[in-house]
């Protein structure tokens, strides 16, 4: 383990250019996202097809892969927009990359898509207790049928929506 020159954090690091420059697997994952395709040191190219994310065992392409949702068991699955999804997969990436395995992906002021141990009742409004009990139900229902849940929750409508990676 060393130092990460770009975070700051021990961490087991890989060369990223000719010039033995080294960084952290979640540094290089972000600058390939944000196409910064150079060396954070010394501003030299980087070969980008070692930081991609199949070869990082980051498991969700987001070229391939598309988040789907419902709102209970019998309505259809349907799939959000290819940007949305994409977005919703890297910040799910980036948790995995960073070992957390749970996070929250906001989409606007209102929605948010939530994973792993932040999938709780601590995530639901109590201004309607009905709608409340309900979304407790289903939570516990849906953890029950599925080993790992991503939900998305509405604040200006108050709908739970399951979601799927599909």
């Amino acid at each position: 383990m060393e130092t990460c020159p770009i975070c700051l954090v021990d961490k087991k690091l890989e060369k990223i250019c000719d010039n033995n420059h080294y960084a952290c697997k979640v540094c290089m994952i972000l600058s390939v996202i944000n196409k910064q395709y150079y060396c954070p040191i010394c501003r030299n190219n980087i070969n980008i097809e070692r930081f991609q994310l199949n070869n990082l065992n980051v498991p969700f392409d987001f070229n391939k892969k598309k988040i789907y949702f419902r709102i209970n068991d019998g309505s259809p699955w349907k799939h959000y927009d290819i940007l949305t999804s994409k977005k919703i997969l890297i910040d799910i990436n980036y948790s995995i990359a960073l070992d957390k395995y749970y996070g929250v992906s906001k989409l606007n002021d209102n929605i948010n898509i939530y994973w792993g141990k932040l999938v709780n009742k601590n995530i639901l409004h109590k201004k309607k207790e009905k709608l409340y009990k309900k979304h407790i139900t289903e939570l516990s229902r849906w953890k029950g049928l599925y080993k790992n849940i991503i939900v998305e929750y509405n604040t200006n409508n108050y709908t739970l929506k399951l979601c799927a990676i599909i």
